[in-house]
């Protein structure tokens, strides 16, 4: 092994010594594995999507091969690179863990007893939701407004093709329902054992509905979701638990994601292009997130010219494009539009990344800072979800954050904001306002089955 690449394996060593000295300081403040830990979330996911493609690489002997993923292989990134790459990740990681353990054992502890109960009424409401979505993406798909999608990548081109405001619709009841299975799982956990046979269900439902040629993440972190609540309302699950289902569900995820890749699932109809992005055989999205950051440092890094409302524009994603006095333009979008139009007008995209972020930003001082900033955010959400609460929606509002988090890594350090503004507030209160009119209705109806009053003669 060459020097640099020793200093590359270092590197990945020292952002998992940081996660680990993280996850063992939290299990002492806390007593149990820090499963609904926001800020440790963060951490692994950065570990991940940080480390693991230079693993990849450092196992290949440091050289991409042609049957490597291709963007990766047609960029030949240097151990410099590499090195450069690793230095933000590390940045992330030490600005995260500077105020973390900082500020951690300000946190209280865990307490069953702090989340309020989901009464009935809230759960029909999300239960309206779930039935909703259901029949409106089966009417679309029906009245052939989505057509019939050839693969997973041609799942995207087939929504993309929708009109504008027909995309936003999809997009925020998607996330409607989301919030909605959030909010059942909770409920019925909280009347454990008696919904034990729904829960049961549920879980089944998922394994049984998936579809290995589709998206992988929905239900993963559906069963994260399920996994979380169990932890905080039902019986701490011991940390080697944690650890062992987690590397099993990372590499069914990686070989799940390989052989939808190369077409496993496919019926072999389909020609597919170099742009699709699943070329080779690769770590799937991590490795395309590691290739956005190389060949923006390849070419130009912060010197790259980018309009600063694109540069921030994470900030003003959760407000509808027609409400704004100029284009909309994300990231995402961006990279494309200049590194790779073809694949875009083919109906392609990638997500941009956090540390490409860091590579057209600030470098590793910018890491440092929004891993800081991230770290502050984690705190006080942990301390302001387990104070006691009367409110039903915190646990759900909070379970939400803890599932899309990985998103700060995977889109950009602040996209789960456009999540909550756009999804998980008028959610719950859509929900929270079903559910009161449900209780009236109720209550007229069966003031109605009584019949009227009756008066006693004087």
């Amino acid at each position: 092994m060459e020097p640099d690449q020793i200093k590359v394996l270092f590197a990945v060593l020292f952002v998992w010594g940081l996660l680990i000295a993280a996850c063992r300081f939290a299990v002492r403040c806390d007593g149990r594995a820090p499963a609904d830990d926001i800020g440790i979330m963060w951490l692994i996911i950065l570990a991940l999507y940080g480390t693991l493609p230079s693993v990849s690489w450092l196992v290949q002997g440091g050289e991409y091969s042609v049957i490597s993923y291709q963007r990766l292989f047609r960029l030949q990134p240097t151990s410099d690179d590499f090195l450069e790459l690793m230095s933000i990740v590390v940045a992330y990681a030490c600005g995260f863990t500077a105020v973390y353990f900082s500020l951690r054992q300000s946190i209280p502890k865990p307490n069953v007893n702090a989340h309020a109960r989901i009464e009935n009424p809230q759960m029909m409401g999300a239960l309206l939701f779930i039935v909703a979505y259901s029949l409106l993406t089966t009417a679309l798909r029906a009245g052939g407004y989505i057509r019939a999608s050839e693969s997973y990548v041609d799942s995207y081109r087939a929504i993309q093709e929708l009109p504008l405001g027909l995309r936003q619709v999809m997009k925020i009841a998607a996330g409607f329902d989301k919030i909605a299975q959030l909010v059942i799982v909770v409920a019925l956990l909280q009347r454990w054992p008696r919904t034990k046979p729904l829960f049961v269900l549920y879980i089944a439902t998922l394994l049984l509905t998936y579809d290995p040629g589709g998206s992988r993440t929905a239900i993963a972190l559906a069963l994260l979701a399920a996994g979380v609540v169990w932890h905080i309302l039902i019986r701490p699950i011991p940390m080697r638990q944690w650890i062992g289902v987690g590397v099993m569900g990372l590499v069914a995820f990686t070989v799940l994601g390989i052989l939808r890749g190369i077409g496993y699932w496919e019926d072999g109809n389909e020609e597919v292009s170099v742009g699709d992005g699943a070329e080779g055989v690769g770590l799937g999205e991590l490795d395309a997130l590691w290739a956005n950051a190389m060949q923006l440092l390849q070419g130009g890094g912060s010197r790259l010219d980018i309009p600063m409302s694109v540069r921030y524009g994470e900030f003003l994603a959760f407000i509808p494009g027609q409400l704004l006095p100029f284009e909309k333009y994300s990231l995402p979008d961006w990279y494309l539009d200049t590194f790779d139009p073809i694949f875009k007008a083919e109906g392609g995209g990638w997500e941009f990344g956090a540390v490409s972020q860091a590579v057209i930003g600030g470098g590793i001082m910018e890491a440092a800072l929004r891993g800081a900033i991230v770290a502050l955010l984690g705190i006080g959400l942990m301390a302001w979800y387990r104070s006691p609460t009367a409110t039903w929606w915190r646990f759900p509002l909070y379970l939400y954050l803890l599932t899309t988090g990985y998103m700060s890594i995977r889109e950009s350090t602040f996209a789960p904001l456009t999540f909550v503004v756009q999804i998980a507030i008028p959610a719950l209160f859509l929900i929270e306002l079903m559910a009161e009119l449900w209780t009236q209705a109720t209550r007229s109806i069966m003031s109605a089955s009584r019949g009227p009053a009756r008066t006693s003669d004087a």
